[in-house]
């Protein structure tokens, strides 16, 4: 018993931290804090089984991984005010409750709302949004590219569909002034990697989404459903910080919708800020109809 055990967490061990970066070590990955928690309840059987040495010795690797990985040493310098809110959600393409939460939001006050797996037939739903904001996705001729629709109170001064596959794979790159500072967000859905084809068009997108806000000359944000954790190697880490940074333990994303939390869900719908942003504020809840939950954040152009 000792000895399998014993096996078993090095196995797991393994899986949290393996260092191949191939289709299914990817997905495996993304599991680390699953495997950590089962870690963690394996050490407790074997200090109950009177194996305290080997036990404890496993017990406090797990706990010093679990710290590493939820980050809880970052710290954090809270701007003086926000100069912009945004809301994003992967609201699911087939939601029987999107016209009552859509209508929620247009009753909230925020700045920029970034929907996704926005089907086109909710398109007269944003009839009300027509008068006081502007759309990028709403024309006929965008058709909500890749299931994407942006609303904002702030004027849109540049518009740009990148397209990698045509219509199939791509991202939006749209530019906003705010006070004096012009602020570009980038925003893309890249697929789900429910095979490895799907994985290889994630993970292009990703890397074209990094080159471009490498080569990017003003303050920048990513905001999307990226189908990645923040730790995998194919995961955005660029200067600044992100979502994942302020609230280590979320999950955004669950088979069980009704019940996404750390054990049941991944981490996969993300914010990322460029060194001259900060993340003011960051709050998670609950989108009827969705797998997702509703990010809602505060963005605040730092001060030379």
């Amino acid at each position: 018993m000792k000895l399998l055990i014993t096996l078993f967490i090095c196995g797991l061990f393994f899986l949290s931290y393996n260092p191949h970066s191939g289709y299914y070590s990817d997905l495996l990955l993304s599991f680390r804090l699953h495997w950590l928690i089962l870690v963690f309840l394996m050490s407790l059987v074997l200090i109950v089984l009177r194996q305290l040495r080997l036990g404890g010795v496993s017990l406090m690797i797990t706990l010093s991984a679990l710290l590493l990985h939820l980050n809880v040493m970052s710290s954090f310098s809270t701007p003086l005010k926000s100069d912009l809110q945004v809301i994003q959600i992967n609201a699911s393409y087939k939601n029987p409750d999107f016209a009552g939460q859509l209508e929620r939001l247009h009753q909230q006050r925020w700045d920029i709302l970034v929907l996704q797996e926005f089907s086109d037939q909710n398109r007269a739903l944003l009839e009300p949004f027509l008068n006081n904001y502007e759309l990028y996705g709403y024309e006929e001729v965008e058709g909500a590219p890749y299931g994407i629709i942006v609303i904002s109170r702030i004027t849109i001064h540049n518009r740009q569909l990148v397209q990698l596959d045509g219509d199939r794979l791509g991202y939006i790159k749209l530019t906003f002034l705010i006070d004096d500072d012009f602020i570009t967000l980038y925003t893309a859905h890249p697929p789900s990697p429910r095979n490895e084809s799907l994985w290889l068009r994630r993970n292009w997108l990703l890397n074209e989404l990094l080159i471009a806000v490498q080569q990017e000359h003003t303050p920048w944000f990513i905001a999307g459903d990226l189908n990645t954790v923040p730790w995998s190697g194919f995961f955005i880490n660029e200067a600044g910080n992100k979502c994942a940074d302020r609230a280590p333990l979320y999950a955004s994303w669950s088979l069980f919708d009704a019940h996404i939390n750390i054990f049941t869900g991944l981490p996969i719908d993300h914010c990322i800020l460029s060194e001259e942003l900060s993340l003011v504020d960051f709050k998670l809840s609950k989108f009827n109809g969705s797998d997702h939950q509703l990010l809602k954040y505060n963005l605040a152009v730092n001060q030379n």
